[in-house]
């Protein structure tokens, strides 16, 4: 009896290592034609007034940047695989 995968999570948080999984799961994809799904967790930035000598909105704007580098490799990804017929979905998490 065989199993069928429709969808497989790849993590990825932007390191080398982390990217030698991609061609691992990608042939697991092609063999089931499932879809890919591009998982990246950004972790939250806590505005701790006694521990940090910047600003709230520093940390907030440190936050967003991390949210939006991460959520434009993963599209960049994306939109590669998508070009080499892979079915694919980006998630950035905080």
């Amino acid at each position: 009896m065989s199993v069928a995968y429709k969808k497989i999570l790849v993590p990825l948080d932007g390191s080398t290592l982390a990217a030698q999984a991609l061609p691992h799961a990608l042939a697991l994809v092609e063999l089931h034609q499932a879809e890919i799904i591009l998982f990246r967790v950004v972790h939250e930035t806590h505005f701790v007034e006694e521990f940090v000598t910047e600003g709230k909105l520093q940390v907030d704007q440190r936050q967003e940047r991390a949210i939006n580098e991460a959520t434009a490799a993963l599209t960049e990804l994306a939109d590669d695989l998508k070009l080499r017929q892979f079915k694919v979905t980006p998630v950035v998490e905080v």
